[in-house]
């Protein structure tokens, strides 16, 4: 692009590796960059500049870019009020897709299109490609380490256009290598883990700082009904959980379910994970798969971050979508998402609301 003919691109900066690389990489392919700090009042000091912020500054200066700092705190409020419900009703949330489509895809999209933005970028290893009749598709990254489309599924369709993922035709490896080279002061920053609003991934602590008597002590129980022990508190399990049960069973247990209804974490063998249908609610296309005449779809099914992705069988089961996988999955969550591929092409997912065996 010369000068004349530069667009503009916000991104989304984080004070990480990742998208402090994707603004070089856009100021590399010529266009005009600024980038946004998303400032949430949870964790950091009730909205006062915390490290993440001062890197990506720091960064900012470093790329000689104009950065803007916005509070998110009612939008991450918000976040957290969902994250904590999820838990009540014994699910288990996934903060880091809703907060894509919200928030990241949503309230910091639609501030860079009154900014004025030709595009809005962040850091995510995950592609938007372009057919020849102009439809645009949500794709893996092509590290598949580092993939993150499974989170990506449920930003809107019709925002695909406007984004873009400089990073996501390249590995990490490459990401850090990039950084190296142009001497980025985050290059040595390691990734984070944790969600952002919970940091060391306490969320016992969050819970307890937020929303202090809603848990209370119950029992752990077998399949059966059988009391093998004492819990302080449902919400603190989650489906597929080992380690903290406190239960001398002889056997490997596992967390199988939780009944918020009765305050009851139910344990079992790891057999007892396994399912191989689920109904989903919510579910957000990016691309409708096709359906044969009997309304069904086959897809391949990811089910977490990071799990391969399954063949399955999705059709619509009254309000609600239907999941078949043809080999049982372990540890299908209710609050998790089940995400739908064709190949790389990411087709949309929704959310788990129960699990059984068929």
């Amino acid at each position: 692009m010369s000068g004349a003919e530069k667009k503009r691109a916000v991104v989304a900066m984080s004070g990480g590796v990742d998208s402090s690389v994707a603004a070089h990489l856009l100021l590399r392919e010529g266009w005009a960059v600024s980038g946004v700090f998303m400032r949430r009042a949870a964790g950091t000091g009730s909205g006062r500049p915390n490290s993440d912020e001062r890197d990506a500054r720091d960064v900012a200066r470093m790329l000689n870019i104009e950065i803007e700092v916005v509070d998110f705190a009612a939008e991450f409020k918000s976040l957290i009020g969902y994250f904590l419900d999820e838990y009540n009703r014994g699910r288990t949330p996934n903060p880091c897709a809703v907060c894509n489509r919200t928030i990241k895809f949503g309230a910091l999209l639609r501030l860079a299109r009154e900014r004025g933005a030709d595009c809005f970028a962040t850091g995510h290893h995950a592609r938007i490609e372009r057919n020849a009749t102009g439809e645009y598709f949500l794709k893996k990254g092509r590290d598949p380490v580092k993939d993150q489309s499974y989170m990506l599924f449920n930003i809107e369709r019709e925002n695909l256009p406007f984004i873009r993922f400089p990073l996501g035709g390249t590995t990490k490896e490459r990401v850090r290598a990039i950084a190296d080279e142009i001497g980025l002061p985050v290059r040595h920053k390691p990734d984070s883990q944790d969600i952002c609003f919970v940091p060391g991934g306490d969320y016992r602590a969050l819970f307890m700082g937020t929303a202090p008597g809603l848990n209370s002590p119950g029992d752990i129980v077998d399949e059966s009904g059988i009391i093998l022990g004492r819990h302080d508190g449902h919400q603190f399990y989650t489906v597929g959980q080992r380690r903290g049960l406190g239960i001398a069973a002889g056997v490997p247990i596992y967390v199988v379910g939780l009944d918020s209804r009765k305050n009851e974490v139910i344990v079992g063998p790891a057999e007892s994970l396994m399912r191989d249908a689920m109904c989903l609610e919510g579910v957000n296309w990016l691309k409708e798969p096709k359906f044969d005449s009997d309304g069904r779809a086959e897809v391949s099914a990811s089910i977490r971050y990071a799990h391969k992705s399954q063949p399955a069988r999705l059709e619509k089961s009254g309000q609600k979508w239907l999941l078949t996988f043809e080999r049982k999955v372990r540890a299908a969550t209710p609050g998790q998402a089940a995400v739908f591929y064709d190949g790389d092409t990411v087709l949309g997912g929704g959310w788990i609301s129960e699990t059984f065996c068929t």
